[in-house]
């Protein structure tokens, strides 16, 4: 008996030794950018409610993604695959890959049929910059007529 549970534990070891992490499954050589491999259905501003006085205000706080379901994709998935892409610059990484800025808040909800990705910061300018930069460097995918 403990034969067999040193053979279960063996083969668990190797499967956990070459399992796949979210960037190399989403990564297909050095050019390769997460929204390449998840292509964004849409790109809209990410704003929000401020209140500012006796009244509020609609603040740029950066953009959103909206990345469609696929099989196997999660929420977590995403999330995990997003925040690493921005981590750190890799080397022959082209800016498209990523914004050039600091201090992003990522963060992936769950929309019915797929996933919005925020990208977002409290400074307006990198807020602008983000946005900017997710509309030129993300090629929404075109609905199929």
């Amino acid at each position: 008996m403990t034969q067999r549970k040193l053979v279960i534990a063996a083969a668990l070891c190797a499967l956990a030794a070459t399992a796949a992490t979210p960037a190399q499954l989403s990564a297909d050589g050095p050019e390769r950018c997460v929204f390449e491999t998840y292509s964004p259905g849409a790109v809209a501003p990410y704003e929000v409610e401020e209140n500012v006085g006796y009244g509020s205000a609609r603040v740029l706080r950066g953009a959103q993604l909206y990345v469609p379901a696929r099989e196997g994709l999660t929420k977590e998935w995403l999330e995990v695959s997003v925040r690493q892409a921005f981590s750190a610059a890799r080397a022959g990484e082209a800016a498209r890959c990523r914004p050039q800025v600091r201090d992003v808040d990522i963060s992936v909800t769950s929309a019915g049929t797929g996933f919005w990705v925020r990208l977002g910061s409290k400074k307006t300018e990198t807020a602008r910059a983000l946005l900017l930069w997710a509309r030129t460097n993300t090629a929404p995918v075109k609905a199929a007529q």
